[in-house]
């Protein structure tokens, strides 16, 4: 029987989960506004707006590609890059 071993965010498709916590004082709809408004660049890089529909794909001006896995508004996105 061989051991499996698993590296910290490995999933089992061979995709990988990143996730980030940060707490800060501001309100949950401050953030919000702002990781899917001017910040967006920060994070996802040069696009117009991000689509908040489930399995839409996008494409940045500077090539980053991938499709919306989940989309709550005010709450969660989840997307491949």
């Amino acid at each position: 029987m061989s051991e499996s071993r698993s590296t910290p965010g490995q999933k089992n498709d061979n995709g990988w989960d990143v996730g980030v916590r940060k707490t800060i004082d501001a309100s949950p709809e401050t953030v919000w506004k702002y990781l899917v408004g001017e910040g967006l660049p920060a994070w996802l890089g040069d696009i117009e707006s991000l689509p908040s529909k489930k399995g839409v794909r996008y494409q940045t001006r500077d090539g980053v590609r991938g499709t919306v896995r989940a989309f709550v508004a005010g709450k969660q996105v989840r997307l491949s890059w």
